[in-house]
């Protein structure tokens, strides 16, 4: 059965929601079906090309943004990976393409259509697009399923329809315009030849404007893009940039994590290829969002001082968690000026959950405003806490409270990640949480995003926390419990 995945759905002049461009799997084989001007960066953030048996890229014509970093996926993966792409295109132009960008023929390998051997069957249907270029829709089969993939077309061939309506065809993936258009599939196209208990199987792709209730309404089904939500960011505003910068590092350390490496850093303290790449991909990324910034990561434990412009980054915070594939990890960004906390982006790769904060402009979970929650008395809530190697010598006393408190509170959790139980504090999913010792790194946006929600951080024995060197016990919560819970862990 075939799992289209899309790494974008706009069309050529609408790259809002990036190239109309998808790939699936099968028998350990990867398939591209286009690959468009923005393919090649979001392919190499998402895949690792080097754990497939073949690689194919499906052309279906050759317009920039259905195959304009092709020639980029050839020199790489020739070059970088030592791997050549079988490049499926029904009438050879591709292969002047390449040549025109310089590269190789011995890069990759043509094919007309799929090999006989294949577990994937390919008939080209060609349909109107362009007068000066070729286009093909293409009828794709596997053992169990025939599905339709259009490109670009006018309008679809009348044996698709007969296809689909008969029950051969599962499913068609169409372009689909929003106006009368020469090259495109205008919707009401659609509607004329499919009765509405019939649309749901028709996918629309390549939209060349915001009309996705619109086709909904009548019906159809509109695909979605693999990380649909970093194209809902709104990167005019600083924040907005901030968080599409680190959603796209928590893609990184999602995809590192299924083959991480583990580094010791010293006892019980680990770091893995996945804190690496995520860390060098901030370090690299986020001083050009604003102009004499820099970067301090725990990953770069030389680099100290909040002073000035500084990003305080935790690259993977949870790498224990991510070790052992617990899902439970977060990449935590905090922009400060002097020490002080202006913007927090803390993302969850593996639920999709992006926190969010502004100095005086609230805390908000995938852009709905959060608030901290009214649980009123020791009683009534719910705690979470968490230790570390650091302080093992010094851990009995603390147990010991936690023992009383396990007595009184609703539940203990312990997360494995400081940053998460923030989140988790700032949202209501806790009431409080407690730590025997913190980083700035580990607090710096959570610190952020539970004061805008209306909570409260503070050193236990009493005052702020410092953003240098590791910290006294200190403590999370809703602002209503803390002088009774900091009470019970005064001394310790």
């Amino acid at each position: 059965m075939f799992d289209l995945k899309f790494l974008g759905r706009g069309a050529a002049f609408y790259p809002r929601f990036g190239n109309t461009n998808a790939f699936f799997e099968m028998d350990g084989d990867l398939y591209f079906l286009d690959f468009g001007e923005a393919a090649f960066e979001r392919v190499t953030r998402l895949l690792d090309l080097k754990k497939y048996r073949h690689v194919y890229a499906l052309i279906t014509h050759l317009h920039a943004d259905h195959a304009g970093s092709l020639a980029s996926l050839m020199s790489y993966t020739a070059m970088v990976l030592g791997v050549k792409v079988n490049v499926v295109h029904p009438n050879g132009m591709v292969n002047a393409l390449l040549a025109v960008e310089g590269i190789d023929p011995d890069f990759y390998t043509y094919m007309p259509s799929l090999p006989a051997d294949c577990p994937v069957q390919m008939k080209p249907h060609e349909v109107p697009h362009a007068v000066d270029m070729r286009a093909y829709g293409l009828e794709l089969s596997c053992a169990d399923e025939t599905i339709y993939y259009s490109g670009d077309a006018a309008a679809v061939p009348q044996d698709v329809v007969e296809g689909y309506l008969s029950g051969r065809i599962a499913r068609l993936y169409q372009d689909t315009s929003s106006h009368e258009s020469k090259g495109h599939c205008y919707y009401k196209k659609l509607e004329a030849l499919f009765p509405a208990e019939k649309r749901v199987g028709v996918h629309c792709m390549h939209l060349d404007g915001d009309y996705v209730d619109l086709l909904k309404e009548l019906g159809f089904s509109v695909v979605e893009t693999i990380d649909e939500a970093l194209f809902r960011v709104d990167t005019t505003t600083l924040l907005g940039r901030l968080e599409k910068t680190v959603r796209e590092a928590g893609t990184i350390a999602k995809k590192k994590a299924l083959a991480s490496g583990v580094h010791v850093k010293g006892s019980a303290d680990f770091v893995t290829d996945a804190d690496l790449a995520v860390s060098s991909y901030l370090e690299q990324k986020l001083p050009k969002l604003i102009e004499g910034s820099r970067v301090l990561s725990e990953e770069d434990a030389e680099k100290t001082g909040v002073a000035g412009k500084v990003f305080v980054i935790d690259p993977v915070d949870g790498t224990t968690n991510l070790m052992y594939g617990m899902n439970m990890s977060v990449v935590s960004v905090a922009y400060c000026e002097d020490g002080e906390p202006k913007l927090a982006a803390v993302y969850q790769p593996f639920t999709g959950e992006m926190f969010t904060a502004e100095q005086g402009k609230g805390a908000f979970l995938n852009g709905e405003a959060i608030h901290v929650n009214g649980d009123g008395c020791i009683e009534d809530a719910l705690v979470g806490v968490e230790t570390g190697p650091a302080t093992r010598d010094r851990l009995d006393a603390f147990f010991g409270v936690m023992n009383q408190l396990h007595k009184r509170c609703r539940g203990l959790r312990l997360t494995g990640s400081a940053a998460l139980d923030l989140c988790y504090t700032a949202c209501g999913r806790l009431t409080a949480s407690v730590f025997h010792y913190l980083y700035p790194w580990d607090y710096a946006a959570g610190w952020l995003l539970l004061t805008e929600a209306g909570g409260k951080l503070g050193l236990i024995q009493g005052g702020k926390p410092t953003m240098t060197g590791m910290s006294e016990p200190l403590m999370a919560s809703n602002g209503l419990i803390h002088d009774e819970l900091a009470a019970m862990f005064k001394g310790v």
